[in-house]
Order: C-alpha cells, then sequence, then structure tokens
C-alpha cells in the first residue's frame, strides 16, 4: 500500500491499481520502480464498506 497514488485509487468505482512497488536500495533509501513482473501488477476491487475510510484519508 505504501507505493499506492492517489491516481490508483478510483473511490466512484471502488478500484485500487497497484503498478508500482516501493524497492529499498542496498545503500540505504528507497525508490518507487515499476513491478517485476506483469504479474505484480494488480487491479482490486474495493469494499464500499473501506471507502469512508480511504475517503478520510485523503490530503488537500
Amino acid at each position: 500500500m505504501i507505493a499506492l497514488r492517489r491516481s490508483d485509487i478510483d473511490l466512484n468505482t471502488r478500484i485500487v491499481r497497484a503498478r508500482e512497488q516501493l524497492i529499498e536500495l542496498d545503500g540505504g533509501g528507497m525508490v518507487l520502480a515499476p513491478t517485476g513482473s506483469q504479474a505484480g501488477k494488480r487491479t482490486v476491487s474495493t469494499p464500499s464498506a473501506i471507502v469512508p475510510a480511504l475517503v478520510g484519508r485523503r490530503r488537500p
């Protein structure tokens, strides 16, 4: 969930798309990168009960 961006979450259709991953670098630090394979990309339906929590977490 850390690598999700606001644009990955569609609250109207309750769809979340995971297209990137957060990778820890050998020398420290972290970087966003594409998933390692097509299988790592996900489109997930979100239960309607979770939508209010996601709305509450949005930043202006």
